[in-house]
């Protein structure tokens, strides 16, 4: 689950009632939950555009965290067992050009007593532990506690590496080959590596562009059917694995080595700032995750995590294995005459957490804002090299992207040429941010002083961007992507009995025509494992949610293609306890921020929503019969807030597929909304027309 005990003593000093937040009428200051006048809704509205881009912020400065690490996994004994046996990584100590990680203090307690134990190294370096217990009938049980140091220092760093890439040694060369469930040598694959990659003349240039393309084209979703990078390219959706797999296979299949990792992600927010009032909030899931590892000829291993982070990973990161796919460095375990179903558990604290980091230049990909170090890429240019997003690739069997053409148009050995077709045409590109000369240091804004709300069309100063269109690196970035119009269903229903994702419907059928949008899809449970046979493996996923009962308040854009009178919202939540109320507010945009004015719906008492496994919809409804819950064309904003000692978390998905990268934020402050989140909460929106 997100956040720690620690959040959760804070939220004394968290409650926002309805009579305190600025900007409502007297009437909900004194409690009543009515809709508010709807000023800027029903007034000039900017109007609906297209979802832009967003940014790579390159950082300088240094990451150090300092953390004690509790993991605990269980096995559910419900008949006897002649013998399992349970392989599983062991932290190790490890470091390359930017990122540390210390081990120390490693402990490990087995129950009951196993009948063997073997550490070994396998054949990829990595350090494991083997299991062994025979005629077991009890739960057995396995904790690793350890203590790490992780450092991540992000200085300048050159890369003269070319593409095609040369000076590949035989240790890096295994992490070419094509596997079960990384096809370098798959038709698909070649076709979209040799297009991304087609005008690259560096090693950097060629990552840079696969890793923007996963970053952009594909969407996270939990428990996917398939793992494998084909599969993941036909469905383009899938969960870190997935991305990990298809990532690694792009980059073998143009001849750069690429090795999957393996390990445990914790769920404190980092924050890094973006300029002198904005700051890029990254949360992710506590829990097993997957990323990859590049191999530079000049630099060694450099980390990337493609919805995250370029060069590096960050302090929330903790590296247990790696291997050339998800097989060689899960957890995985095999029973006689069966494979026992698996938990797993984690507690982390952080004793020393430090972000000293500044944003110093800022390039114009991929859709989502993702964090870089400062690579220099000599070979391209004095202060790194820009490499768009690709367009995504044509969609169907047996269609493959344009021939490739320049120096990466040259296969590595042992590929097939690609089969010719229409390239793919260049799309409009999004106009640089006015700002420094590129190149020089990044100077943070004077503070504003407080104001009483946001003000449309004007922000800070952003730091340098390097050319929206690089000259050596032209690869296609894709089209603005619309949001998809909203879906017309046939008139609603008479009302069913609440059941699993579904709110219960209230009142009687609607003659209008209903209209249902949103970032709809989400797990009611997130697998952890899977079992085939008798062998068991941990799937690398972990739930994602935040606790919006907390000090912050958190606020998630949607935008309509057409007016539109509300009816209720709800939005995927998760109930731990306590009592009180949640309630929500539905405003206008005002220059991209949640403005103060909007309507208000009715409170959903914590009392009547059930507590049960997993997220179901906690739907809010807003009073009917006025002209307030009238929304006009163009950009709203859910923000929810709370009463009493309410306790709650609303689950979100990796990434920006939904909505714009600036379309989810929070804020400390009540109307600033100073902080921009990587990632999409999970939400409906119901109306008529």
């Amino acid at each position: 689950m997100r956040r720690g005990a620690s959040r959760l003593r804070a939220r004394g000093a968290a409650r926002d009632t309805p009579g305190r937040r600025a900007g409502f009428p007297a009437a909900l200051r004194a409690g009543a939950f009515l809709a508010v006048p709807l000023l800027l809704l029903c007034g000039a509205l900017a109007p609906w555009a297209p979802r832009a881009y967003g940014d790579t912020i390159v950082l300088e400065g240094r990451l150090e965290s300092d953390l004690r690490i509790s993991k605990e996994m269980r096995w559910t004994v419900d008949r006897p067992l002649s013998e399992l046996t349970v392989d599983l990584a062991i932290p190790a100590s490890f470091s390359n050009r930017v990122l540390s990680q210390q081990i120390s203090g490693i402990r490990v307690d087995i129950t009951p007593q196993p009948s063997s134990v073997k550490e070994e190294r396998d054949h990829l370096g990595n350090l494991r532990r083997k299991v062994t217990w025979r005629n077991l009938r009890t739960d057995p049980e396995i904790k690793i506690s350890f203590d790490a140091r992780v450092d991540a220092v992000l200085n300048k760093m050159e890369s003269r590496a070319p593409f095609p890439l040369t000076g590949v040694g035989a240790g890096e060369r295994q992490y070419l080959k094509s596997t079960p469930l990384v096809q370098a040598e798959s038709p698909e694959i070649r076709a979209l590596s040799r297009e991304l990659t087609r005008r690259a003349t560096t090693e950097f240039q060629a990552v840079t562009a696969v890793i923007n393309y996963i970053a952009d084209n594909i969407r996270y979703v939990y428990n996917p059917t398939m793992y494998d990078a084909v599969s993941t390219l036909l469905d383009r959706s899938g969960n870190c694995s997935n991305s990990a797999h298809l990532s690694a296979a792009l980059l073998r299949s143009v001849g750069i080595p690429a090795r999957v990792v393996g390990g445990t992600t914790l769920d404190k927010q980092l924050k890094v700032p973006m300029d002198g009032v904005r700051s890029l909030v990254q949360t992710m899931g506590k829990g097993g995750h997957a990323w990859i590892e590049v191999y530079f000829p000049d630099l060694g291993w450099l980390s990337y995590d493609p919805k995250q982070s370029k060069q590096f990973t960050s302090t929330r990161h903790v590296k247990e294995s790696h291997g050339t796919d998800t097989s060689d460095i899960a957890e995985s375990w095999t029973g006689v005459p069966y494979a026992p179903a698996y938990a797993s558990f984690i507690d982390a604290r952080f004793l020393e957490d430090a972000v000293r980091v500044e944003p110093v230049l800022m390039q114009d990909a991929p859709k989502s804002h993702v964090m870089s170090n400062n690579l220099k890429d000599l070979a391209a240019g004095p202060e790194g090299m820009l490499v768009a997003s690709a367009e995504p690739p044509p969609q169907g069997p047996g269609v493959v992207p344009g021939p490739a053409t320049g120096p990466a148009a040259t296969a590595p050995a042992g590929t097939a040429p690609v089969s010719p077709a229409s390239p793919v045409p260049p799309a409009p590109q999004k106009p640089a941010a006015p700002g420094p000369a590129v190149g020089k240091p990044v100077v943070p804004p004077p503070q504003a002083p407080p104001s009483p709300g946001p003000v449309a069309g004007q922000g800070p100063p952003a730091p340098p961007r390097l050319p929206a269109t690089p000259p050596q690196v032209a690869t296609p970035k894709p089209p603005s992507v619309t949001p998809p119009p909203p879906v017309a269903t046939p008139p609603a229903m008479p009302p069913q009995p609440p059941g699993p994702g579904r709110p219960p419907v209230v009142g009687p059928p609607s003659a209008a025509r209903e209209v249902v949008l949103g970032n709809m899809e989400f797990p009611s449970l997130v697998a952890t494992y899977s079992i085939s046979g008798g062998r068991g493996s941990k799937l690398l996923d972990a739930e994602t949610a935040e606790y919006v009962t907390s000090t912050y308040v958190y606020a998630q854009a949607f935008t309509l293609d057409a007016p539109m009178r509300l009816r209720d919202v709800s939005l995927a939540m998760h109930k731990f306890g306590g009592d009180g109320t949640l309630y929500m507010d539905v405003v206008a945009d005002a220059g991209g921020k949640p403005a103060l004015e909007g309507c208000r719906s009715l409170p959903v008492f914590l009392d009547n929503f059930p507590r049960r496994p997993g997220y179901s919809w906690m739907t809010f409804r807003f009073p009917q019969g006025t002209t307030e819950t009238m929304l006009q064309q163009g950009k709203h904003w859910i923000v929810v807030r709370h009463s009493g000692e309410a306790i709650a978390t609303w689950f979100f998905i990796p990434g920006k597929s939904y909505s714009g990268p600036d379309d989810t934020r929070s804020t400390s402050k009540g109307y600033q909304w100073e902080d921009i989140l990587a990632y999409d909460f999970v939400y409906r929106v119901r109306g008529v027309r």
